[in-house]
């Protein structure tokens, strides 16, 4: 089998855990897949002999890791083409017509999803998606999602690779002076790079009158690099000290219909330490996202305008 003709499908499912056709291709790196995860259960009998025994699977399931450029949909208030795997991530999506498209974390709901992977005449299928997301920019980059997703496994099947239409997939901006901007309690720094994580804790059950992926709490945190300005400028170090909170923003492109904000309304910054780049002394430190208001769920938003 060939290693460079594969194609990834998935879509949103109307009913949990039931195999929806997949018509939308993302235009994607897949960096991890395996099925038949789970438990095994060792027999451990007594024998005359030394050496191994069978192993039994306790109920399994599939992972897949995508990675995929976070665009718009060139249209403000359009869903963009990969809306589906941010809704299997735990995030509720809200559309303001010609206006602007919201994911936003969310405490229930959550909603499943199938995908479908090609791998050169092989179609591998998971049900009942769910996972968590995390988007990421290093030195010199664009916005990247990356996505760890359980499902539920499929038979795999002997099925003709599609040619994928990747028509509605803009081409990612760079993170640069001009296309982005970009601020941290209040200080509009100089930004080397940022990961912020879903950090969902997704389970699998097998048991009887209960199958699934679950969503079972979360932890949102991330990891920020900036240049370190003077302390006239902005103390970071006192924030750090007195566990002050402040807002973070991110936002990227300049044209309506391809515009990614990222908002964390309150952050905390831990674990400080101070690398260099380009000869420029930095502040890389943590970052523990919180919840800003009394409902929740608005620890970190992805918005597109």
């Amino acid at each position: 089998m060939d290693s460079n003709l594969k194609a990834v499908y998935a879509e949103i499912e109307d009913v949990e855990g039931t195999p929806e056709t997949l018509t939308t291709p993302i235009l994607c790196r897949v960096t991890n897949f395996a099925t038949r995860q789970g438990t095994l259960k060792e027999r451990n009998n007594v024998q005359a002999h030394y050496g191994a025994q069978k192993s039994l699977y306790m109920g399994t399931y599939s992972a897949i890791t995508l990675e995929f450029d976070v665009v718009g949909s060139g249209t403000a208030g359009t869903a963009p083409p990969w809306a589906a795997l941010a809704r299997m991530c735990g995030r509720a999506m809200d559309i303001v017509a010609t206006t602007s498209v919201t994911f936003a974390l969310a405490s229930t709901g959550h909603e499943a999803g199938t995908i479908g992977f090609h791998m050169d005449g092989e179609l591998h299928v998971m049900t009942g998606c769910r996972g968590s997301m995390t988007v990421r920019m290093g030195e010199n980059d664009h916005l990247i999602a990356v996505c760890e997703i359980w499902g539920l496994t499929v038979e795999p099947t002997t099925t003709a690779l599609p040619t994928p239409d990747f028509s509605s997939w803009l081409e990612p901006l760079p993170v640069t002076q001009g296309n982005a901007t970009f601020s941290l309690h209040g200080h509009s720094g100089v930004l080397t790079s940022l990961e912020l994580r879903d950090a969902y804790n997704v389970t699998h059950r097998d048991k009887p009158g209960a199958k699934g992926i679950h969503l079972r709490g979360r932890n949102p945190a991330g990891t920020v690099q900036i240049d370190l300005p003077t302390i006239g400028t902005k103390n970071f170090h006192q924030t750090i000290k007195n566990h002050a909170t402040g807002a973070l923003s991110l936002a990227v492109g300049t044209v309506a219909g391809n515009i990614v904000t990222l908002t964390c309304p309150k952050t905390q910054l831990i674990n400080p330490t101070f690398p260099e780049t380009d000869g420029v002394i930095q502040l890389s430190a943590g970052l523990k996202l919180l919840p800003a208001t009394a409902g929740g769920d608005d620890e970190f938003d992805i918005v597109l305008t």
